[in-house]
């Protein structure tokens, strides 16, 4: 005979209950549930759970730590980078490898938190929805280290990591919030050149307009400071010329621009993909449709070859670029984002300004129409 005292199936360290089948169930736990009941033998339990619950984790964490390889490896397929930046163009907040590993369980997610951010925000997480997993630190390791000026400072890192549960906007119910845009337009959306005019500005750059000989549609001058764009360009390629020439700005690479050549130990090649990249997703978070263009996928399949580790590290560059522009207000998708980071911390760190000198200049090569 069943009786209410039967213990969940499971209960993770967040206290939510999932089935069987690990859907979440409730997130409150009942005092009936041997794991909350009172006593030396119910805390024994509690206790052995929560062991048992951190192990579970743990050994998810390295299963995906493993996958992650292959995963990154797979970006150099247009394809999957292209996949990668529609991912992040939705999940700005998250890390890379973060990133990979939601698009592979909802590809079609869209804004994610946990369920207890859902809860500050108005939203529940509806009963029997299966949380999504994420990597998260563990355990941490802390030691003193001297600075460069011979200070003691304290220092700590990762030792091991786990799995937390979060939950995709479409898995809750509630308050209405800001979405982003659900349809993409090949036209720019009303008022997004003026934003990205006002980012290229508080950047620290002017921008102008006028016909560009040469065949480039436009370019950044780092001496002088100033974003050109062809006058002669329609709107949708306006927009596009104006979050290329950020994602210039927004990557360093007017920091590094003696490395802008496609000779021995120049990176060209790099900081197009990372330019034209971050336009593609700037492009697409802002409810534009656009297409990666050619030469950003040529390179991409060359480092596969030559350098493996240039995937990740231009897949980074672009991820915190991209992420810094979107926290500008003047960028709608931004909102949601701000309201999940408000919801988690009350405590916000200052937006750093740009410090970035240079005395040359970047040229974009002119693509087709």
């Amino acid at each position: 005979m069943a009786t209410n005292n039967a213990p969940t199936a499971l209960v993770d360290l967040n206290g939510d209950h999932h089935s069987g089948d690990g859907k979440y169930t409730e997130h409150t736990l009942s005092a009936a549930d041997v794991v909350l009941g009172d006593g030396d033998g119910a805390k024994s339990a509690r206790d052995q759970a929560r062991s048992e619950a951190s192990a579970r984790n743990q050994e998810q964490a390295k299963e995906f730590l493993k996958e992650l390889e292959g995963a990154v490896a797979n970006l150099d397929k247009d394809e999957n980078w292209t996949r990668y930046l529609d991912a992040m163009s939705k999940l700005p907040r998250y890390s890379l490898n973060n990133q990979l590993i939601i698009m592979g369980q909802m590809p079609g997610a869209t804004r994610v938190a946990s369920f207890n951010t859902w809860k500050k925000l108005g939203r529940n997480v509806k009963a029997g929805e299966k949380s999504l997993r994420i990597l998260a630190p563990g355990k941490r390791w802390y030691a003193d280290r001297e600075d460069e000026k011979g200070e003691k400072v304290k220092v700590s890192g990762v030792a091991s990591w786990t799995t937390v549960g979060v939950f995709d906007i479409s898995q809750t119910e509630g308050d209405p919030l800001p979405l982003p845009y659900e349809q993409l337009s090949e036209e720019p959306p009303e008022g997004f050149i003026e934003n990205l005019e006002s980012s290229i500005r508080d950047a620290g750059f002017t921008v102008s307009y006028e016909e560009i000989a040469g065949g480039s549609q436009g370019f950044t001058d780092g001496k002088d400071m100033r974003v050109v764009v062809d006058s002669r360009l329609n709107p949708a390629e306006r927009a596009s010329v104006l979050a290329h020439e950020r994602g210039h700005i927004a990557c360093g690479h007017l920091d590094r621009v003696g490395e802008y050549h496609t000779g021995k130990g120049g990176c060209r090649g790099a900081m197009e993909v990372e330019a034209e990249s971050f336009a593609y997703t700037m492009c697409r978070a802002n409810g534009m449709s656009t297409q990666l263009k050619g030469a950003a996928s040529t390179y991409v399949k060359g480092w596969s070859r030559t350098e493996p580790e240039a995937l990740s590290k231009a897949a980074d560059k672009v991820r915190e670029a991209f992420a810094s522009v979107m926290k500008e207000k003047q960028f709608l998708v931004a909102d949601l984002d701000e309201s999940i980071t408000a919801a988690k911390s009350t405590t916000r760190r200052p937006a750093r300004k740009s410090t970035r000198k240079t005395t040359t200049r970047t040229t974009r090569a002119r693509r087709a129409a």
